[in-house]
């Protein structure tokens, strides 16, 4: 199926207090959502942009990947899917042992000795000149934080639970490995506060 995108070049005007006019250049693609039909716009300030997400968006029209990123679910819901799909299944000390697990890669990780750690995940409390790092916003460097401050093991189980999560997410939510938000709390506060 051929999908049509147009890329459109739009001037705005805007008349300051002052009475001088300010113009703002902005690149718009046009198309319809493959299955819903409704018609989307994405704005740019750079065409570049605007052009390299027309062929990203063509690509995954042509493969039949292509996922509203709006509808996409965050990370935190999958690990949430997951969690609740697995305790099912499984022991609850292995359930649990899972959900010690999600809680390095949901995040965030004290930064702090191995007793303080364990007296902030009894109390909840953060202990005096220690610091509370998060972890689905800084996607790029998860692992590398998590063997930093949890160990290499804790990691490394965390980064095979993260692929069965999103294995699972693939499977469920239709959306692949790449198409769940990484969120951190701050822009998934604001999202919250949008709607």
């Amino acid at each position: 199926m051929q999908m049509k995108i147009n890329l459109t070049r739009r001037v705005r005007r805007r008349k300051l207090m002052d009475g001088t006019v300010v113009r703002q250049t902005r690149y718009v693609l046009n198309y319809r959502e493959p299955k819903s039909g409704q018609r989307r716009q994405e704005f740019f300030e750079r065409q570049k942009d605007a052009q390299e997400r027309r062929a990203d968006l063509i690509g995954q029209f042509a493969t039949g990947g292509y996922v509203d990123e709006r509808k996409a679910p965050t990370v935190a819901e999958v690990l949430d899917h997951w969690l609740d799909d697995k305790t099912a299944k499984v022991k609850a000390s292995t359930a649990a042992g899972y959900g010690v697990v999600v809680r390095h890669i949901r995040g965030p990780i004290l930064v702090g000795t191995a007793e303080q750690r364990v007296a902030y995940a009894a109390s909840g409390r953060v202990p005096k000149g220690t610091r509370l790092l998060p972890m689905l916003g800084a996607a790029k460097s998860w692992h590398r934080e998590v063997a930093d401050h949890a160990g290499v093991y804790t990691a490394n189980r965390a980064a095979s639970h993260l692929r069965s999560i999103l294995a699972l997410a693939e499977e469920d939510f239709g959306s692949g490995r790449r198409r769940c938000r990484i969120t951190s709390p701050a822009s998934a506060a604001a999202r919250r506060s949008q709607s």
